[in-house]
């Protein structure tokens, strides 16, 4: 971490701080305070168009977690739809295997009944 003071007109102090806690002190030209000054705008374009993709990239998250929910929702939603057709179809199979049983007994009796009363041909 590092921080510049201006200290008496043309010199810069550059105070850095180590890890341990311990400050040092060294003086830079303003040619070298330029540098570092450049060296630190780079640095916080650099972490500000990380901080810009990161946040791009939690939206984009926000919104892709939406779309899986809602697509979710939706399969759960087709799944259910798909069960009830086959219910349907199977009610409806029934009804008409039940319709032309008795549409055939039917028609058997009345083959039966006719061939009763007019006789074989």
């Amino acid at each position: 971490m590092a921080f510049l003071i201006l200290v008496r007109g043309q010199s810069w102090r550059l105070m850095i701080l180590s890890r341990k806690g311990q400050t040092k002190m060294k003086i830079c030209s303003r040619k070298g305070f330029c540098f570092l000054h450049r060296m630190m705008q780079s640095f916080h374009a650099i972490t500000s168009d990380v901080l810009t993709a990161s946040k791009n990239s939690l939206l984009l998250n926000h919104e892709t977690s939406k779309m899986i929910e809602t697509n979710s929702t939706f399969s759960s939603y087709l799944e259910l739809l798909n069960e009830k057709h086959s219910e349907g179809a199977e009610s409806i199979r029934n009804l008409t295997i039940n319709c032309l049983e008795k549409d055939y007994m039917l028609l058997i009796r009345l083959i039966v009944g006719f061939e009763t009363i007019h006789g074989n041909y």
